[in-house]
Formats: C-alpha cells, structure tokens, sequence
C-alpha cells in the first residue's frame, strides 16, 4: 500500500466524517441505556440456615448505535470516502448475568488440618 493510499484510507476518510459531523449528535453513542442489579441472601430469610445461598443478577439493555459509515461509492469500486449520513447501525444489545454462590455458613464445623 502506498503512503498516499494509507492517508487517504485511515487519516482522511475518518477525518472527513469528524468534520462532517461537526455540531450534530454522534450516532456511534447509543441515546438510550438501562441498568439494574440485585443481590439476595438466604441469610436475610432464615436465622439458621445451614447454608449461605447469594444471588446476584444484573439486566442490562443499550439501544441501537452506528458502528461504521456507507461509502459514498458503491461497490465494486474501491471505497475512499465515507458518508456521514448514511451510517451502519448495530442492533439493541440486551444483557442478563446471574451469579448463584453457595457459602459455608460460620456456624460450620471444620475439621483440622492433618497434623504431620
């Protein structure tokens, strides 16, 4: 590759779309984005449990962002510039995460470790 096409590929074309955009909302930032997490312990519904039981969960949700711009030509060419009106978008993500812990309690015998 050239350095005059490395310019125009990586400084140029993604420098146009700054400038392009200059003082207009910047699609690639996702507008809306939700967060919840949890935790519960077994612990906080009985005095003696045998067992410590942890829960924990998150639920994430983020809207819909660009992720790259159309070219201003069309294929088969060779892409050199951007379109800073016609960006790609990437779908909503939606996110779950549990995380079930099981715990020794402290109430638990232990037994001592081998004496040698």
């Amino acid at each position: 590759m050239t350095p005059e096409a490395n310019f125009n590929a990586f400084v140029r074309a993604p420098f146009a779309i700054i400038q392009a955009q200059e003082g207009k909302n910047n699609p690639q930032v996702r507008r809306y984005a939700f967060r919840a997490s949890t935790a519960t312990s077994s612990r906080a519904f009985r005095q003696q449990a045998p067992q410590a039981h942890d829960h924990r969960g998150a639920l994430r949700w983020e809207d819909k962002g660009a992720i790259g711009y159309m070219g201003v030509q069309s294929l088969p060419a060779i892409i050199t510039d951007l379109d800073p009106n016609r960006p790609i978008y990437d779908k909503a993500h939606y996110y779950v995460d549990m995380s079930p812990r099981t715990k020794p309690s402290s109430s638990t015998t232990r037994s001592a470790p081998p004496s040698s």
